[in-house]
């Protein structure tokens, strides 16, 4: 098949892509960040891609303004949808799902989400929501509205027309869950649980000897209540646990660790000023948001990684186990557990005092340490590699080109 693929959040359409390439396929790749964009460019993931890229990846920036390319795609996106045009299936991400309905009808679809695309962008619980927080008078509102339904109609049209759609397991965010049961209602077709990482070319980092612990926290911070309109309860990272249970554990021991934070999300004032207030802040260094090579550089170094301990899920917690340092976070077992079929090596905290206690166990032995690290590895070798969901993303395509040419009946 000639496969495109239009959105790249996180790079994970990317990683997809590179597994399409193996299988056989020949692939249209669309890179629409700008240069500074770090996350969302090939060039700057762990398994980084070259620059300038190579002739299947084509850079075509985003147009602007960006609220009337979303609303008249025909005019602003005309390049992509006539490449699309010519393939014979299409992954499709971020506002990609909107330019389904747009492309030849014969043109089946993955529609791979990777959060707001979703629950935002294709809720219409959330549109006056979009409008309000973009700003401006009230005589623009009626305007952005009109422009903003446009879009969200169309991304929600892509979306069912999708042979096969990819989203967190079932009961990770309940609120997201009622907008695909919205969109498909009468559809019935097969939901991927994705959460997954490439394996393949990232190898085991053998543990540092650091004489002060290094830890390290991968999640935005995102924790006081209440959050914000627009967020909800399950983004929740409860990163004040994390630092209160650090607390708990250095007062106790009477010990000092190197904690590494990294200013993004939109508590980081809160959070300098819980630091202060729990005593710690002689002990932390902030930076500025990193590219996903210079966190694995941090993942590499840490003696301990943490992840979120609210009621999300493990996601950039998978890349430190892969190189075998224990996390510890909320990993949701009672989600997991009937998925995988057994439990998960996950440092499982949604409390100060289990963060306190891991600490306890981790840091009084590295050969510990190393064990619960190798642990952590092979478990997401055999539950979490991404060539799998790209497995399944194939077979679902390659089975609705047969079907659309008439081979299968």
């Amino acid at each position: 098949m000639k496969v495109g693929f239009l959105g790249n959040v996180n790079n994970y359409p990317y990683v997809l892509a590179r597994y399409f390439r193996e299988f056989g396929h020949e692939v249209l790749f669309f890179v629409t960040a700008p240069p500074e964009d770090r996350l969302h460019r090939p060039e700057h993931f762990v398994l980084a891609e070259s620059y300038p890229y190579p002739d299947w990846i084509h850079e075509v920036p985003f147009p602007k303004p960006i609220s009337l390319a979303l609303a008249f795609p025909k005019l602003y996106f005309k390049s992509y949808i006539d490449a699309l045009n010519t393939c014979d299936a299409v992954v499709l991400n971020d506002f990609g799902h909107s330019i389904k309905p747009l492309l030849r009808k014969n043109i089946p679809s993955v529609s791979v989400f990777s959060g707001s695309d979703l629950d935002v962008n294709a809720n219409l619980d959330m549109l006056e929501h979009q409008v309000n927080a973009s700003g401006g008078s009230a005589w623009q509102k009626p305007i952005k509205r009109f422009l903003l339904k446009k879009y969200m109609m169309r991304q929600r049209e892509g979306i069912r027309q999708a042979s096969m759609i990819s989203y967190f397991p079932t009961g990770i965010i309940p609120p997201a869950d009622a907008v695909i049961q919205d969109i498909l209602k009468g559809r019935n077709i097969p939901r991927y649980p994705h959460c997954h990482i490439p394996i393949e070319g990232i190898e085991y980092v053998p543990y540092p000897d650091n004489s002060v612990p290094i830890l390290f926290n991968l999640t935005r911070f995102l924790w006081k209540e209440p959050l914000p309109p627009g967020f909800g309860a399950w983004e929740n990272k409860r990163n004040d646990i994390m630092l209160r249970g650090v607390a708990n554990w250095c007062t106790k021991h009477q010990r000092e660790v190197q904690l590494h934070l990294v200013e993004k999300g939109i508590h980081i004032a809160e959070t300098k000023a819980l630091i202060q207030q729990l005593g710690i802040a002689h002990m932390i260094t902030w930076h500025t948001e990193m590219s996903h090579k210079d966190i694995f550089s941090f993942y590499a170094k840490s003696d301990i990684v943490f992840e979120q301990m609210g009621s999300h899920i493990l996601t950039g917690g998978l890349y430190p186990m892969l190189i075998g340092r224990p996390v510890i976070g909320n990993g949701r077992p009672e989600i997991f557990r009937p998925i995988h079929g057994e439990d998960s090596p996950v440092c499982q905290a949604k409390s100060p005092e289990e963060v306190s206690e891991w600490l306890d166990i981790l840091l009084s032995d590295k050969s510990l340490r190393e064990e619960r690290g190798r642990k952590s590895r092979e478990f997401v070798i055999r539950h979490f590699n991404i060539k799998d969901e790209a497995l399944a993303f194939a077979e679902t395509l390659e089975n609705a080109v047969k079907i659309s040419a008439g081979y299968v009946r």
